[in-house]
């Protein structure tokens, strides 16, 4: 959705240079126009990030929090790297 906007954004600035250059209201106010709509994608996009979008990430983050994940704690060593590095 953020791409929409950013390629709506574009479109908005090539009709305000044309709507400059030739002096035309019609370009102007389809700049206008197409702002309004790169306006609305980028408020459906922000709303959507809040949302979090994919789902996983905030379910992975809320068990990690809550300690229910299988996940590595960081306070284990990989089996072979500890045992090595001593005997070095």
């Amino acid at each position: 959705m953020l791409i929409a906007a950013l390629v709506v954004t574009l479109v908005g600035f090539v009709l305000l240079v044309v709507a400059l250059v030739i002096s035309s209201v019609a370009f102007a106010w389809a700049c206008i126009g197409v702002c309004i709509v790169g306006f609305v994608l980028l408020v459906i996009d922000i709303i959507r990030g809040r949302r979090g979008g994919d789902g996983a990430a905030a379910d992975d983050d809320a068990q990690q929090e809550r300690g229910d994940g299988t996940g590595d704690d960081g306070d284990e060593v990989a089996a072979g790297h500890g045992a090595q590095d001593e005997a070095d």
